[in-house]
């Protein structure tokens, strides 16, 4: 099954929302509409140029295809890209736990304004 480009536009503006209410707009985003095998949609992040790419699997299996919600994934792709300083940091062979603890205060501090 292919996805539409009424699910991409939906996809699209899910993650522009989420974006916009994790505080997140100093990052570049591009959008791409193809195909991820095992995926419904992935993101992938350059820290150090504050830009993503943001992908929806432009196919899905008869079996996922029930499970295919654009607007859940593009909100689920924007809470990776909030996360991406963390996950970088997990990463790293070698990290000082100042690091950790800054990244991690960022997020409580974030979360705090965004969560009712």
């Amino acid at each position: 099954m292919k996805t539409t480009k009424a699910q991409f536009k939906a996809f699209k503006a899910s993650f522009r929302k989420y974006q916009e209410l994790l505080g997140l707009q100093s990052w570049r985003i591009f959008f791409k509409h193809e195909k991820c095998d095992g995926d419904f949609a992935r993101i992938f992040y350059d820290l150090s140029k504050c830009a993503a790419v943001v992908t929806l699997n432009s196919e899905a299996s008869k079996d996922e295809a029930p499970f295919l919600d654009p607007v859940k994934h593009g909100k689920h792709e924007a809470i990776h890209l909030l996360l991406a300083t963390l996950s970088n940091l997990a990463s790293r062979r070698y990290v000082q736990e100042r690091e950790i603890d800054e990244a991690d205060e960022r997020l409580a501090i974030l979360l705090t304004k965004v969560i009712p």
